[in-house]
């Protein structure tokens, strides 16, 4: 299976807004990738823009990332 990690940056709901649909449709498409979500962003938030299965890395908020 592979897997795909991806960085979110939790300043601004931005960065969230313009993944989260081409997760969806990554997932749609290849509906064998793993999702790996490292963000600060917490796990409602992503759930609530992101319907493909999620595995949440919690880390730290990184203001240059």
């Amino acid at each position: 299976m592979p897997n795909l990690l991806v960085d979110i940056s939790a300043h601004g709901a931005g960065h969230l807004a313009q993944t989260a649909p081409v997760l969806d449709l990554l997932v749609r498409r290849r509906d064998d990738v793993r999702l790996l979500l490292r963000t600060g962003i917490d796990r409602a938030r992503l759930a609530a823009r992101i319907a493909a299965p999620f595995e949440l890395l919690a880390a730290p908020e990184n203001f240059g990332l």
